[in-house]
């Protein structure tokens, strides 16, 4: 079975940070030449662990590597890399990682970002530990997103940017609505069985689907499931946790497409932010597809391989 300790990692880092440390802007920089040429960029990422880790550089140092992950409001580096980077760390803050432990976490401002021929000036980073074992020094979060037309093509582990305004789709894949969290965590509406509900989407959780305390509770979804206790466990930046309650979900639906016998975590809390969502898809059932995020259309595209 996939889901063992050291294979799923579940992030949801809501970043609480003082109000000094928020009104920041963020501006997207174009190469004019490459624009020209269609307004993209693709660049391969490592997907390892089926998590997306990108090369980025920093201020003009790396590259590094880091997790591309929706299912965070805010980009985060380890404070080794805000030292290797001379970086200065202040306005001390909360990362909340969806339960109810929270962990202290600094901040810091970056001059730009670059990934592939785009770079994203002026961005607040969360500094906070990681555990030794994750092979990236930090991830990017959802503001990301918000720039770019973002594809992910699993089987070749390429990822394309595009600029909105230069993207056209001419393919057949299905397009669904989606919604956000404080205009950042991007949320579908999917089908469990015969319930609906709004589930995050999460490419920082490479398991399959999880389903959170309040939707479990709400629909008595424990004891239709009986989930029983196995070794899947959960790092995030905050806690590990063990023993998780899994069990098989007959029938999983975004719009028209059914993904069947899906192995599904249970988490049990009812507190933190995870209690906003339903659950969350990860990359065990995105993989799937080639996926095709657009926030600034609010669409979801999913294409059958």
């Amino acid at each position: 079975m996939e889901n063992t300790l050291s294979r799923i990692i579940f992030f949801c880092a809501l970043l609480i940070l003082p109000s000094s440390a928020t009104g920041t802007s963020s501006t997207t920089l174009l190469n004019p030449d490459y624009l020209e040429g269609g307004g993209s960029t693709s660049l391969s990422f490592d997907s390892a662990d089926d998590l997306i880790i990108i090369k980025a550089t920093i201020n003009g140092k790396g590259p590094f590597r880091l997790l591309l992950d929706t299912g965070a409001s805010t980009h985060l580096m380890t404070p080794d890399l805000a030292q290797l980077l001379r970086l200065r760390v202040e306005d001390n803050g909360v990362i909340d990682a969806g339960g109810r432990t929270k962990v202290s976490a600094g901040s810091v401002q970056v001059a730009e970002v670059r990934v592939g021929d785009f770079t994203l000036e002026k961005q607040r980073f969360a500094v906070a530990p990681l555990p030794a074992s994750y092979t990236f020094q930090g991830f990017i979060g959802a503001e990301f997103f918000k720039h770019f037309i973002v594809r992910i093509d699993f089987r070749q582990s390429l990822l394309t940017l595009t600029v909105p305004n230069t993207f056209r789709y001419d393919g057949t894949g299905v397009s669904l609505p989606i919604k956000f969290h404080q205009g950042l965590i991007p949320q579908v509406k999917a089908r469990v069985d015969d319930v609906l509900g709004w589930f995050k989407l999460d490419t920082g959780y490479n398991g399959s689907l999880a389903l959170f305390g309040g939707f479990i509770d709400e629909h008595h979804l424990f004891s239709k499931y009986a989930p029983k206790r196995s070794d899947t466990g959960v790092r995030t930046v905050t806690e590990e946790t063990r023993d998780v309650p899994v069990a098989q979900i007959q029938k999983f639906q975004l719009g028209e497409l059914k993904v069947g016998g899906v192995v599904t975590s249970f988490f049990l809390e009812r507190e933190g932010s995870n209690s906003i969502f339903a659950g969350a898809i990860g990359t065990g059932i995105l993989k799937q597809f080639n996926v095709i995020i657009n926030y600034a259309k609010q669409r979801l595209m999913l294409e059958s391989r």
